[in-house]
């Protein structure tokens, strides 16, 4: 084995990281476009570690089947290039219950297949492993020859570095400091990597030469590049990612970079322009399907929200842009198919592990994989939060200048008339939570349950939750809380009689508001005031009084007036939120293998 170090970019290394701004651990498709497999990374139950877990899953049904799991350091699986064999590499450490901060070990790359006994190449008999190595350990990326004969795999180390492995023969071939993102040529005869010059990363080629590489060289200038470069179908050329600098900013491409050429063409324009302050983008995620030569590209920028462009990379042509789940939630790595039909996604989060979904980019289906009831609450999680972030701001808060403590931000009937565009949002937020299985039972998804069933307009099966949390309310104030949501609950029902006694009973457990003698230079101002449930209360009271008040033959409703200050956000009987969204037909190439 010899290295290869192509560049002094050592010297320039920082900090420990996958490719700039690209954060996410991504899937990798079978060559066959049935399964996916990815590697997932949660902190251990007593916060001293990592559990590493590698899944694949089926496209078709969605249904994971754990390939390996272990308390220490697992990278990232590829696909052989037949289907049948995953590679990943592994930290194995030289003794038992060796300390977490500080083990020593071997890093070995393990070929598995569902019918032959593990093949195990040794890559470095001495490693050592700590908390940098580790903290990112599992975000490189690792790539495969067509012919199966070699596999380039991603060192973890403080610095990138790529093992170039003869799989055929079991050793190690050469080491590439400084590389990372491979891709091999369909001949195998080249390599591609993105390799580091000063601060910024280029595009990188090594070709084979009898049995060793020559020497690195550049074919593209120098720039931010994200992700792993992927060849085209010609052999000749190669995609990637790039910002382009412009006039006072500039804005992230696709490109393509032709070996014969000084310089890259540009392929699709991401049109995000980047100016002032905001600089380059954080993250960009984008990949290009083998076959089909259809990608998806994305950036995430601090000022503003994300989506994806879907094309044509052979075309040039841009079919439209649209994101999967929210234009608030970030996508750290994609992964398209080979035929191009589906692409799986990973959204930003848990230290470059965010959970994984799949998509159909024609129709926009989207599918999020639950491997287990932690990815479930997980999912759950994320979705409630968007659709909470997405309502901050859009509900009432105070009334006559007194605080409201809403104890859920569950929007009012007719609440959000003023915001018709957080309508179908919160709904496709909510359609996705509510698809996801239900095996959890503790009391912060059952919120998040509740929440999403709620936006979702399942307010029998809302009803069904709030009975399931009782038993978690300890205190007076906090059994209080949950029974005004069940009042909410029946109101945006339409049972106003049973909310209406609900708030009624609830109002005058809490008494009434406090009266308050203040000197004034008119004199003596006598001032109600309420405590935030009360006014909380109050604003429910008021607005079932609104709604419930039967109508004259003018056709104004004859309610009696509600409290000065308080204000009439109400309409009768409007909805929270439409979910009637129907998806185009599309084409597929294997119908029978994509999930409907």
């Amino acid at each position: 084995m010899h290295a290869i170090m192509f560049s002094l970019v050592l010297t320039a290394w920082i900090q420990p990281s996958p490719s700039p701004g690209f954060s996410g651990s991504a899937p990798t498709w079978s060559p066959d476009g049935e399964w996916l497999a990815f590697l997932d990374r949660a902190r251990s139950s007593d916060h001293s570690g990592y559990r590493y877990r590698i899944w694949a899953t089926r496209a078709e049904s969605r249904q994971s089947v754990l390939i390996e799991e272990s308390s220490w350091p697992l990278s990232a699986p590829v696909w052989g290039p037949r289907g049948r064999v995953l590679a990943f590499g592994r930290f194995a450490p030289a003794e038992q219950n060796p300390p977490r901060a500080l083990a020593r070990g071997r890093f070995e790359v393990v070929s598995r297949s569902a019918s032959d006994p593990d093949r195990v190449i040794v890559v470095k008999e001495r490693f050592v492993l700590d908390r940098a190595v580790e903290s990112t350990w599992g975000l490189g990326r690792s790539a495969w020859s067509r012919d199966g004969s070699m596999l380039a795999l991603d060192v973890p180390g403080v610095a990138p570095a790529l093992a170039v492995i003869r799989m055929d023969e079991g050793r190690v071939e050469a080491t590439l400091e400084g590389a990372m993102d491979p891709a091999f040529a369909p001949d195998a005869r080249q390599l591609a990597f993105i390799g580091f010059e000063g601060e910024t990363t280029g595009l990188f080629l090594v070709e084979r030469k009898g049995l060793g590489l020559a020497p690195a060289r550049r074919p593209v200038a120098r720039g931010v590049v994200w992700g792993t470069p992927r060849w085209a179908r010609d052999g000749g050329s190669l995609y990637l990612a790039r910002f382009k600098p412009g006039p006072g900013g500039g804005e992230v491409e696709l490109a393509r970079v032709f070996l014969d050429r000084d310089s890259p063409a540009t392929v699709l324009a991401m049109g995000l322009a980047l100016h002032g302050e905001a600089g380059e983008p954080l993250a960009c995620a984008w990949d290009v399907a083998q076959e089909s030569e259809r990608c998806l590209l994305t950036a995430r920028h601090s000022a503003g929200d994300t989506a994806l462009i879907w094309g044509s990379a052979a075309e040039h042509h841009v079919y439209k842009r649209f994101h999967p789940l929210d234009p608030g939630i970030a996508i750290s790595a994609l992964a398209m198919s080979p035929d191009g039909g589906l692409a799986a996604f990973r959204v930003e989060g848990n230290e470059g592990f965010g959970e994984v979904g799949l998509l159909e980019p024609a129709t926009e289906a989207t599918w999020l994989i639950a491997a287990n009831p932690f990815h479930e609450r997980a999912w759950r999680s994320l979705l409630a939060d968007r659709a909470r972030g997405l309502l901050a701001g859009a509900l009432v808060e105070t009334t006559a200048d007194e605080p409201i403590a809403r104890p859920a931000s569950l929007p009012l009937p007719g609440e959000l008339d003023a915001r018709p565009d957080l309508i179908p949002r919160l709904a496709r937020l909510a359609r996705l939570g509510n698809a996801l299985p239900a095996s959890a039972t503790d009391a912060s998804d059952l919120w998040d349950r509740l929440f999403l069933e709620y936006l979702g307009d399942d307010r029998a099966a809302a009803l069904t939750l709030i009975e399931q949390l009782e038993p978690f309310q300890t205190t007076a104030g906090a059994r209080a809380d949950l029974l005004s949501i069940k009042a909410q609950v029946l109101w945006s029902a339409g049972d106003r009689a049973q909310a209406t006694a609900i708030v009624e009973a609830l109002r005058n457990k809490e008494g009434p508001a406090t009266s308050v003698v203040e000197d004034t230079p008119e004199g003596p101002v006598v001032t109600r005031r309420r405590t935030p449930r009360q006014a909380w209360l109050n604003l429910l009271s008021t607005g079932l009084a609104v709604v419930s008040a039967p109508e004259t033959a003018a056709g104004e409703p004859d309610a009696q007036p509600p409290e000065p200050g308080i204000g009439d956000p109400f309409v009768p009987n409007r909805p929270v939120i439409e979910l009637n969204e129907p998806a185009p037909p599309v084409q597929r190439r294997r119908p029978a293998a994509r999930p409907r």
